[in-house]
């Protein structure tokens, strides 16, 4: 079955750090964040036979469960233009029947029930807010750089181990028509992945947010988020002994919709709490990810 880069699907930034919008100039924003997730569905694009029965679209026993912590910068180097840095550290495993990561340099498996991580990806962003009003429109360009040579097969993988190109657009807007306690912000990423074993499968990510402050402390928001695979291996094209299987878990065709809530709470100018539920509602080629994370904003001005 798919392999799965966890982190692409479980961590959601604070609603406070939307990302259509920049730190002030000589602000700081450094953020932590812990997320725990778990599969119990592998989703296909068709109908999955195995020894004559037909399972359907979905299939249970994944039995991956993650671990994550996410540490992160964001510095409004002026008004309009903001720099971004963060890497998250991930341990993951799989408790399922369908073990088939291959054996390490030491002799042991990704997929042996035990849990197996390190730091991920580096990412590297910069984003320009070119437009005020009527609205928020920000571009953003970014680089993602894996931070070793990590395990790219089997279940349990905390990442895919590419080199990517992001570039995108933040589109934001106070709804005050409507009230004006009301946000809403969507953006837009394409991601240029790096070619490894003759094959490239670029991504396309649209995600929706809808916000309300309750007080002005307190958020809750929405959030939608789709991915897209431009190319790559569908599983029910690609059977277990063919040359191409082992790629299947860096380059699977997939695509997904989640949806999930999130509530912020600021203690003071300076300090903001969040907690947050992702699910995932359709999907295919992937693992039917759920995810619950808590993190904090710390905001500082290092120069006036």
């Amino acid at each position: 079955m798919m392999g799965m880069p966890v982190f692409l699907v479980m961590l959601s930034p604070s609603t406070s750090r939307a990302q259509a919008w920049v730190p002030e100039e000589g602000q700081a924003s450094i953020f932590a964040v812990y997320a725990y997730g778990e599969a119990e569905y592998t989703l296909f694009s068709g109908d999955f036979i195995q020894s004559g029965v037909n399972y359907g679209k979905k299939k249970d026993g994944s039995g991956v469960q993650s671990h994550s912590a996410y540490v992160g910068l964001d510095y409004g180097i002026s008004s309009k233009v903001a720099l971004s840095a963060n890497i998250p550290d991930i341990v993951s495993r799989y408790t399922g029947s369908a073990p088939h990561s291959p054996k390490l340099p030491d002799g042991s498996t990704l997929d042996d029930g035990v849990y197996h991580g390190g730091f991920q990806d580096f990412r590297f962003g910069v984003r320009y807010m070119a437009i005020v009003n009527p609205l928020v429109v920000t571009p953003f360009i970014a680089v993602v750089i894996p931070s070793h040579d990590y395990p790219s097969t089997g279940h349990s993988v905390i990442g895919k181990d590419f080199k990517e190109l992001h570039i995108g657009l933040y589109l934001g807007k106070l709804l005050t028509f409507v009230s004006n306690n009301l946000y809403a912000q969507a953006g837009y990423d394409f991601a240029y992945v790096e070619e490894v074993d003759d094959m490239r499968v670029n991504r396309s990510d649209v995600d929706l947010t809808l916000g309300y402050f309750v007080t002005p402390s307190i958020t809750v928001s929405g959030t939608m988020a789709y991915l897209k695979s431009h190319g790559g291996i569908d599983f029910l094209e690609t059977y277990p002994g063919a040359a191409e299987f082992h790629k299947h878990d860096r380059h699977a065709k997939a695509n997904y919709l989640n949806l999930g809530g999130s509530v912020s709470v600021e203690v003071n100018d300076a300090l903001n709490f969040f907690v947050s539920y992702t699910g995932m509602v359709s999907g295919e080629n992937t693992h039917a990810l759920r995810s619950v994370a808590v993190g904090s904003t710390w905001t500082m001005q290092i120069l006036e």
